[in-house]
């Protein structure tokens, strides 16, 4: 992603993109839709996931989302989440 965005993986990425040209910076912002996209049409828990995930909330433990990505990464993780949580 920092390659096809044209910045150096030793900068922070978004920062970058910000304060690139508004013709550049469409350009980064659409690799980095396109690569999220394909993160949520390939993305899988990993191996036992749901089992920390139902453990944690049997104990009680909240649980949260920490990401940077975009709002549809956001509800991607968000209804993985979901599907997690005992009813």
């Amino acid at each position: 992603m920092y390659r096809r965005c044209g910045v150096p993986m030793s900068d922070d990425l978004l920062t970058a993109v910000a304060r690139m040209d508004p013709a550049a910076r469409k350009r980064a912002l659409d690799v980095i839709d396109e690569m999220e996209a394909e993160g949520r049409r390939t993305m899988q828990l990993m191996p036992a996931a749901t089992d920390l995930a139902r453990w944690l909330h049997g104990h009680e433990i909240p649980m949260a989302i920490v990401t940077r990505n975009t709002v549809c990464m956001y509800v991607c993780m968000y209804v993985f989440t979901r599907i997690l949580r005992p009813n």
